[in-house]
């Protein structure tokens, strides 16, 4: 038995230096960071992705935007308190997003319903329609095998789709197949979703998503996904979502 404590208090101390190897390139990310709002294209599965978006690798902080938003007008609380960049610009949304300064990936982009069965399965970003699969790879490929170092840090990853209805369908939902996947590959990750409408508001000066039922119309609230279930029924708005995932 004291043969067997020792090769397992051997692994520990290895996996110790192993870690403090992976740690020793976090440094060696931050060349791909971008904080000014610009276009990029991403190739996912073949057609190429056009995004709105801003990454951070130093603060571990990601937006990405649909850049057709610019051509939808936005549900409104208060329209005559918001200027027009708030429902119109994605590269304001985008920097929005990117300017709260907390961990985290936000995708603000169109749910898209299924004429069959009325499902939410995938979303619509630069024209393209992504299921799960893709939005992951998505993700993936803009964290530039990133999560390495993320997964050494063991740090909470909240995951914002800023999407009407993602979160419709409990674990039959896109938000929960989308945390299935990313678990597989994200450590502690989770996915923020909406069950209904996200509509914006300008709070005490401040731009805010909430959620609305779709049925009763009345406001809603987030819900958190991981590895395929929903584990935490966050708040109304996402801000203070993504602070309760934090455990800020």
């Amino acid at each position: 038995m004291a043969a067997l404590v020792c090769i397992s208090m051997s692994a520990l101390a290895q996996l110790s230096e192993t870690d403090k190897k992976i740690l020793a390139y976090d440094d060696c990310f931050h060349q791909f960071s971008n904080s000014i709002v610009h276009d990029h294209t991403y190739n996912i599965g073949g057609q190429q992705v056009p995004v709105v978006e801003q990454t951070d690798f130093a603060t571990r902080q990601f937006s990405q935007v649909d850049p057709q938003l610019d051509n939808v007008k936005l549900m409104i609380m208060d329209n005559k308190d918001l200027s027009k960049w708030e429902r119109t610009d994605a590269r304001l949304i985008c920097q929005n997003y990117f300017s709260e300064g907390k961990r985290g990936f936000h995708i603000a982009a169109h749910g898209l319903q299924d004429a069959n069965d009325g499902s939410y399965g995938k979303i619509k970003v630069g024209g393209k329609e992504l299921g799960p699969e893709e939005t992951a790879n998505l993700i993936m490929q803009t964290l530039n095998d990133y999560e390495i170092v993320m997964n050494v840090r063991k740090e909470p990853f909240p995951i914002v789709l800023h999407t009407c209805n993602s979160g419709v369908g409990g674990e039959k939902s896109f938000a929960a197949k989308l945390s299935s996947i990313l678990a597989q590959k994200i450590k502690n990750v989770s996915v923020i979703a909406s069950p209904g409408i996200v509509e914006c508001v300008k709070e005490n000066g401040e731009y805010n998503e909430h959620v609305i039922a779709r049925n009763t119309r009345r406001q809603g609230n987030w819900l958190v996904f991981q590895n395929g279930k929903q584990t935490m029924q966050g708040t109304s708005d996402y801000k203070s979502t993504v602070m309760n995932v934090l455990g800020n």
